[in-house]
């Protein structure tokens, strides 16, 4: 990946410039293949296909090859008097060739750890409603609450990542469909296992939005730094290999931004993004303020954004009145308790500690810079979506203190990490020589990049692939070793093995105490086998303390375990 400005010029002068280009960006990316290939003990993985880099010389000799070729064109242009001949000219190129390498090495180590597995709730929810979609069935009729011996039991049916639905007798999924639409598309484009790419997809369209938006904002050496910055990002490189609306969020945010900023002609393409990021996340309908004051103040303008967010919001209203039963109605329904002053004391502070651990304390230094030389328009909206984006989730319960939470404003945090590195970026060419800049911000950028990976690389994220494969473990053991007419009590694992097992499940969280004998036995009278699939201790500890009386009536024989999942038939005694 090149960072030059891209120019429509075909004369011979400007074919010149797009070969130079193309030099540094190839020597960028065979870097970035050897520095990968050293980084993970193995070839570059993209989902099914391996490229083997065996001895990481190879690349390492053609990157050697691209950069004396462009070497030589450079001395060849200082001695024939060229337009930019000279020390400038080499560190310029020099850079570009650093920062392609960056670039590249972030995306191949997305690449390198795409998790196409769903599990859990938040995956499985999105891949699931994205397959329903294909089949043109978002509510699903479940026969087996008519069997189940207790009133109420549709929740006790419905899988981690889906909902009731309004009638009684079925489920529809419990997330927005923003995220399951696109990965529907890429279904029937691609077909079945092409879902799990979308966030990667929007990764890729995040950092071309970010390279775009900061060159027309500054200069594209910042601009360079900046997208390398993104796609080292912790949080960015942690949810862009999962099947997660994160950074498809972030993406959709990103581009709305930069339209109504450097792009106002296509304001409803603005309203358009604005609109498909609050389908893929509800909650960023409290950040439209922040879009809204970048708007120009006239009647035409609010109208041709209102143009493209207007269908949008029809779209969502329509499809939450069709899956329960209102257009203000959500699949995440109200828990009660779920927004508390009293979480503020909580939230703010492990807000503030984990954005320090991921970004080093230093991140602050780096935005007051950006409030100070970065331009107005963008300093104001980014704070004011930061605050707005950041606001809810200082009220949610309840607490919990992990890397996971800042996943949540990623959307409002990247554009305050641009104001970030403008700020320093401005500094640095503001107050150095164009070759003392260049170097200066080439070091800046190895140094965040360096930090940001050893992040990574300590929360553990690079063990993803193996962390979730388990879900489809488990899903194939339960397919290979049951009767297909099985029903499954499962938790974590409730939607899973619907998804990799086609089997029923019930969760066993939600199970009355005193109702595990009966529905064993109501299921038996059917020829239904019971079995369950408890994952890890804690899953365990609660079935047994949740049923501890229900032991007298019911057996639980182990049958197998897989990866921490042990395996029970249940039957009843007598």
């Amino acid at each position: 990946m090149t960072m030059r400005a891209w120019t429509h010029d075909w004369t011979t002068a400007g074919r010149r410039a797009s070969l130079e280009r193309g030099i540094e960006g190839a020597a960028g990316l065979a870097l970035a293949v050897a520095l990968v290939a050293a980084l993970t003990g193995s070839g570059i993985r993209f989902g099914p296909w391996t490229l083997p880099v065996r001895e990481v010389w190879r690349p390492c000799l053609l990157a050697g090859v691209l950069v004396g070729w462009r070497a030589l064109m450079l001395r060849r242009a200082g001695e024939g008097g060229g337009a930019a001949p000279g020390e400038s000219s080499a560190s310029d190129a020099a850079f570009s060739v650093v920062c392609s390498c960056g670039i590249a090495t972030g995306v191949l180590l997305w690449a390198n750890h795409q998790i196409r597995f769903c599990g859990g709730s938040d995956s499985y929810g999105y891949v699931s409603a994205a397959h329903a979609l294909v089949k043109g069935q978002l509510i699903l009729p479940q026969p087996i609450v008519q069997w189940l011996p207790f009133p109420g039991a549709l929740p006790v049916a419905t899988p981690l990542g889906w909902a009731p639905a309004p009638s009684g007798n079925a489920i529809v999924p419990g997330y927005p469909l923003g995220l399951s639409i696109a990965m529907a598309i890429f279904i029937l484009v691609a077909g079945p296992g092409a879902e799990f790419y979308v966030p990667f997809a929007a990764g890729i369209g995040l950092l071309f939005v970010t390279y775009r938006l900061t060159a027309r904002l500054t200069d594209w050496r910042i601009a360079a730094v900046a997208t390398l910055l993104v796609a080292f990002n912790p949080v960015v490189m942690n949810m862009v290999t999962q099947p997660m609306s994160d950074v498809p969020a972030a993406f959709c945010y990103l581009l709305a931004v930069y339209v109504l900023l450097v792009e106002p002609r296509h304001l409803p393409a603005a309203g358009l993004a604005a609109g498909l990021c609050i389908w893929t996340r509800p909650i960023m309908v409290v950040t439209l303020p922040a879009l809204l004051w970048l708007l120009p103040r006239t009647r035409d303008a609010w109208l041709r954004f209102a143009a493209g967010l207007a269908p949008v919001a029809a779209l969502i209203a329509g499809a939450q009145w069709h899956l329960y039963g209102g257009p203000l109605k959500t699949g995440y329904g109200a828990p009660p308790g779920l927004f508390r002053v009293s979480m503020v004391a909580l939230n703010a502070p492990t807000y503030a500690r984990w954005i320090t651990i991921v970004h080093s304390p230093l991140v602050f230094l780096a935005v007051a810079l950006g409030v100070w030389r970065a331009p107005r328009r963008l300093v104001m909206a980014s704070a004011l979506g930061f605050v707005l984006g950041i606001l809810p989730f200082l009220f949610t319960g309840p607490y919990f203190d992990d890397f996971g939470l800042i996943r949540y404003i990623l959307p409002v945090l990247i554009p305050c990490l641009l104001v970030a590195v403008i700020g320093v970026g401005d500094m640095m060419t503001r107050y150095l020589s164009r070759s003392a800049a260049v170097a200066a911000l080439s070091v800046f950028a190895i140094a965040a990049a360096s930090y940001s990976y050893r992040v990574v690389a300590s929360e553990g994220m690079f063990h993803g692939v193996t962390q979730e494969s388990r879900y489809a473990a488990v899903g194939d053991w339960i397919r290979d070793h049951t009767p297909l007419q099985s029903v499954v009590l499962a938790e974590i694992h409730s939607g899973s093995l619907r998804f990799y097992a086609d089997r029923t499940t019930i969760r066993f969280a939600l199970l009355p105490q005193d109702e595990l004998a009966a529905t064993v036995r109501a299921l038996a009278g059917r020829g239904i086998a019971c079995f369950a699939a408890i994952d890890g201790e804690e899953e365990e500890r609660l079935f047994r303390q949740r049923f501890s009386r229900e032991f007298a009536n019911v057996t639980m024989d182990p049958i197998g375990g897989v990866r921490g999942t042990i395996f029970y038939r249940l039957e009843t005694k007598g």
